[in-house]
């Protein structure tokens, strides 16, 4: 019958929570929510604004943003979503043809927010 130490045990989790550099603590908590998507994480990657967008850059996605002027303020209906979030998740809609389902999914939002903010 084999016996354990569930003392040597916890010390050796406390351990290796401590080895955990700060760097990697703030990484993990930096990482967004339940997979809402956000323009801005994607700010600094060209290609994933490429994929998702069709734009070139992140620079280009918000010339379109600040030529709306006025306009991005009517964005704002959509529950917690910012307006430049909104603006993302029509040009996701528009440009790779994203049912709402899976744009709820994406947004953490409901379809029928989807539907009516895109």
């Amino acid at each position: 019958m084999e016996v354990h130490n569930n003392t040597s045990e916890n010390r050796q989790d406390a351990s290796i929570s401590e080895s955990l550099s700060t760097e990697d603590q703030s990484v993990q908590c930096n990482l967004p929510q339940r997979g809402v998507l956000h323009v801005d994480s994607f700010a600094e990657n060209d290609r994933i604004i490429l994929y998702y967008t069709g734009f070139k850059n992140y620079k280009q996605f918000m010339l379109l943003y600040s030529v709306l002027g006025p306009c991005v303020n009517q964005l704002s209906v959509c529950c917690h979503l910012k307006s430049q979030d909104q603006l993302f998740m029509t040009l996701i809609k528009l440009h790779l043809a994203k049912d709402d389902f899976e744009l709820s999914i994406l947004f953490d939002i409901s379809e029928k927010l989807v539907s009516f903010a895109g």
